[in-house]
This record gives structure tokens, sequence and C-alpha cells, in this order.
């Protein structure tokens, strides 16, 4: 096997290794403790927390304002999202999410809650024992449709209030006050509900998911396998905290008040919920804590985020939120950036990611036609030049060193580099890499219907006809590139060896990359198959040329 051939190998089998780590890593321990699970209802947080420790005193509860109305449906409504709200403690029951882009697969609007789930529930630590908010039946006023307000009385007094303002997009502000009831050293805000299945397809959730912290100057990204059974740290310096699904998420950012009490402790964990897909019931969790000193006045908010992982409404928030959206490695960030920006300008021309994507492929192989020309031209080189080294393989075939340094002699005469074929493959993989996370996690390509039986290029050909269709142009390649028939009665065993397993290689590397290529999205695959397409056109074409002048 040649040095080229090896090298090129050598590279599939590295990004072979990376998908199947990061990307197709089995899940079955994970998988297995979910199907053990058998839950009956919805576990959060804050029932975690309520089993080992006191609940809600009855002293409380007899002493605050009754024969208050249950309400769980007050609704908070804006133009892209709509929040349903109870007075039971002043939580949240559900998120349905408005715009005609985000749908479940069965047409119905997302909802970023589980059934039966709540978030924004509040525990408070106090001198009579942990109060927990939703034991309580709270009184409430709405003075718009994006604000409302809940409040506890004892006796004349107001003793707590707390309030929720629903901004412009998918921003809720939620803050809260204790005064003239009991002295309280500490809180726990909830978001123990998890966040809820969106998409048809959940085989890669384990990967997709993610609880993702902005804390103590740094960021750190967990999934589900890395939240096991529970989390808890200690944080100096907090940002915020977030649940993202695939294209979704729920971040808790920490607020501003006049007398802020801020947020040091935080515990995530894994949590199951009640769902008919039962091995698929299963979702990151958070709750946020803050302790300090016992005082008579409790002032703290946070601002809570129910949406897409939209890059740029992400951004607004400041504090890096946008990096709550995947698009890969830090240091490829900047090539994701720019390639998820040029494919949302194209889409404003072509209005179809699939002509999108196929246009992008024009494009950057017109950026990369210069060092293109220059690798083919190499190739075409080296086959021009294999009689002389197949001659000098049979003149030194019993002294291997001088074979070496008389083939190198000639490479250094004609000018040319033996690498030279696998430098477009090595330039393709930063490209490949961050192409991979625009096309799979990008809101845009969430249902982006192409042609046919592509109705989501996000997600795999269900088909394979893509896959395949990029299998056979690769073998066609192949055999473009592949140097002249040499006769193994010239060769040596090992020079043989090798020339078989080159050949080999023409076969094996294409179905290597269908099996690889076809669990991934199908913009992935369409972009790769356009771009093989465009270099066998142009390869011929260059080959062509090469026989045109050759002949002069």
């Amino acid at each position: 096997m040649d040095k080229r051939t090896l090298y090129a190998l050598l590279m599939i089998m590295v990004m072979f290794l990376i998908f199947n780590q990061f990307v197709w890593k089995p899940q079955s321990e994970q998988k297995q403790k979910q199907q053990q699970a058998t839950p009956t209802r919805t576990t959060t947080l804050t029932d975690t927390t309520k089993a080992h420790t006191q609940t809600t005193p009855e002293a409380v509860v007899e002493s605050i304002e009754a024969g208050i109305e249950v309400k769980d449906d007050i609704i908070l409504k804006n133009s892209l999202v709509e929040v349903t709200l109870s007075n039971r403690g002043g939580i949240i029951r559900q998120v349905k999410l408005l715009s005609d882009q985000f749908k479940m697969p069965d047409g119905s609007p997302v909802l970023l809650i589980p059934g039966g789930g709540t978030i924004a529930g509040l525990t408070l630590k106090t001198q009579q024992g942990n109060i927990h908010l939703p034991d309580l039946i709270l009184s409430y006023n709405q003075p718009s449709d994006t604000e409302v307000e809940f409040f506890l009385r004892q006796g004349e007094a107001q003793v707590y209030h707390s309030r929720f303002v629903l901004n412009e997009d998918y921003g809720i502000s939620f803050s809260f006050k204790v005064e003239n009831w009991h002295p309280v050293s500490g809180s726990v805000f909830d978001v123990g509900s998890g966040i809820a299945d969106t998409e048809a397809r959940l085989k890669t959730k384990a990967q997709d998911y993610r609880f993702i912290l902005n804390a103590n100057n740094q960021m750190s990204k967990h999934t589900m396998a890395d939240l096991g059974t529970g989390k808890t740290e200690f944080i100096n310096s907090f940002n915020w905290a977030a649940l993202r699904s695939k294209y979704f998420v729920l971040a808790v950012k920490e607020g501003i008040s006049e007398s802020p009490v801020l947020t040091n402790q935080y515990t995530a964990k894994t949590i199951n919920y009640l769902n008919p897909k039962q091995e698929q019931a299963e979702s990151p969790a958070f709750a946020l804590k803050s302790d300090r000193d016992f005082h008579n006045t409790w002032q703290q908010g946070f601002l809570i985020y129910a949406g897409p992982t939209d890059f740029d409404i992400l951004k607004q928030y400041g504090n890096e939120m946008e990096s709550i959206v995947e698009r890969g490695a830090k240091w490829l960030l900047w090539l994701s950036n720019i390639f998820a920006a040029v494919l949302t300008f194209l889409h404003k021309i072509f209005h179809n990611y699939g002509i999108v994507i196929i246009v992008f492929s024009i494009l950057l192989k017109i950026v990369l036609y210069p060092l293109t020309l220059k690798t083919t031209r190499s190739m075409i080189k080296m086959q021009q030049i294999q009689p002389q080294i197949q001659e000098l393989q049979r003149k030194y075939k019993d002294d291997r060193k001088r074979q070496q340094q008389e083939i190198m002699q000639l490479y250094k005469e004609t000018g040319t580099n033996p690498f030279g074929g696998c430098w477009p493959f090595l330039l393709q993989m930063p490209i490949f890499f961050s192409l991979f996370n625009v096309l799979r996690y990008s809101l845009e390509m969430r249902n982006a219907h192409f042609v046919g039986w592509i109705t989501d290029l996000s997600e795999p050909d269900p088909y394979l006809v893509l896959p395949i269709l990029m299998a056979v142009f690769m073998v066609v390649q192949q055999r473009m590139m592949r140097p002249p028939a040499q006769n193994p009665a010239d060769m040596d065993d090992k020079q043989r060896a090798a020339y078989q397993s080159t050949k080999m290689m023409a076969w094996i590397m294409p179905v290597m990359m269908f099996f690889i290529f076809k669990g991934m999205p199908a913009g992935l695959v369409l972009y790769w198959t356009i771009f093989n397409i465009l270099s066998v056109i142009h390869q011929y074409y260059i080959q062509k040329h090469f026989k045109i002048k050759e002949a002069q």
C-alpha cells in the first residue's frame, strides 16, 4: 500500500472513531437504566428534596389567607409564545411556541415542558422550616396579557409577592420578595421537570440533550450520562444554566434587583417523566440554590428563556448565552458561524435548503479551486511518472534503501509531491466537522424539505439514496485517480501486496464511507455528494486538458 493511500485510510479511520465516540456512541447502559424505570408521575428535583426535608409547616399553611380559588390556566402571551401558569405557588405549567416554524411531528405546536411537569417552583428556607410555595394557593392579579403578579397575605400584611413579565420574544422575567413574614436564609428555584421531547426521531437523544452551565468564569456542558444520578456544586459567580434539547432550550439567568441575592449552588441530574416511549422518558434537570444569613426581607430575581436555540436571539441576552447553540468545537466556532450565515443568506434567495446546500457546495468548490487544481495536477504527475517508478522498483528490487532514494530523487526532479492528493481531504475535515453541527443543529434545518422523500435535511436519508449516490461517485473518483496497471511479475512480494491493497482500497473506502454517512444528516451527505460530483467533473476536464497538451 503506498503512503498516500495509507494516509487517507488512516484519516478515514480517525474520522470514523471520532464520530463513533461523540456522535453514535452506544448508550446501552443508559437505555437499560431508562427501561428499568417505571414512573407513574412526573418526578422533579423538588420532589426529591421534599422527600428528605421538612415540607411546608402546617402552622404556615393555617396562618395565610384561605379560601382562594385554584387557577391552573393563567395565560401570558405574545406573538411568539404562550406561557401557562398556576396560582399553586405561582409556577409555570407549560410553554407553547406559537410560530408556524416550530411544529411537532403531528403538526401541533411545540410544548417545552413534559406533560404533568412544572418549572419555576420555589422553596424558601425559614426559621419555621422549609416553605414549598407550590403547596400554597396564591392570590393573583393580571394587569396585562404579558404580566401576572402572585401574592400571599398573612392577616392584613402582604408577606410574599412574585411577578412574571413576558418580554417581546421568549424571555420571562421572574422576581419575588418576602417581607414581614418569617426570616429567610435560603431559596431553591426548581427547573426539575426537564425539557420535553419535540422530535419524532430520538435515537441520538443521549448525545443531543445537554445541561449547560456558565459559572465560576467558565462554561461546562454535560450529557445525560455525565449527570448520572446527580451532580451538586458550589459556585462563586453564577451567570446562567440551561437545559437544551436538539432545537430548544429552557435557560435561567441570574436576575438584577435592588438588593440581589446571588445563586451559590446548583444541583443537576437526570430525571424520568411519564412518556409512552418508556426507553426515552428521561431528561436533564436542575435546581438553583441561594444561601445567606437569615434576613427579614428576601428579594431575588431570574430571567427565564424558554424557546428555540436561535443564535442571534440568545446572543442578545449576553453572557455568552449564544454558546447554548451547538456549533461544534470552540476552535472551529468561527468557521461554523460563517457557514451558518452564508446558508441563511442563500436561503433568502432560493427558499429551499436542499438547493441552498447545492449552491453552497458549488461556491465552496470555486473558493477551493486553486488548491484543488494544484493537487489534481500533482496526482496526474504521479500517474505520469508511474512507469519510471516501476522501472526503479525493478532495477533496485534487492536494495530497498537505494530504491527509496532514487524514487525521492525522481519526485524532486519532476516537482511531484507524493502527498499532494491528501491535502484536499485534510482540508475538508474542518469544513466537514463545522458543517456537521450547522446542518444537524441549526433550527433552519429542522423539518427542512428538499425533494420527494427527503423531508428533513437534519435527519438521515430514510431510503439511503444519497449515501449510495455518494459511494458510487467515490468509486468513480477512485478509478479516475488510480495509477496505470502494473505487472505483478515485476514486483517483489511487498510491492505486490501493496499493489493489491491499493486496488482493494478503491472499493473498501467507498463502502466504509457509505456506512459512516448513512446515519448522518441528509444535508451533510448532500453536500459531500455534490462536492464529489463536482470533483469528478473537474478532474475529468483537467485530465482531458493534460492529454490534449501531451498530444500537442
